[in-house]
């Protein structure tokens, strides 16, 4: 299957984001979201 990166909207990452990247990770998929507001 394919590798996805989802990347957050200016409000950061949202629940939305992460339902999303389940339903793509049970479709067989492997999904990085990245927090890019985190602090390294």
């Amino acid at each position: 299957m394919a590798d996805v990166i989802l990347f957050h909207s200016a409000l950061g990452p949202r629940p939305a984001v992460f339902a999303l990247a389940d339903r793509l990770r049970a479709a067989g998929h492997t999904v990085h979201v990245p927090d890019l507001y985190a602090e390294p």
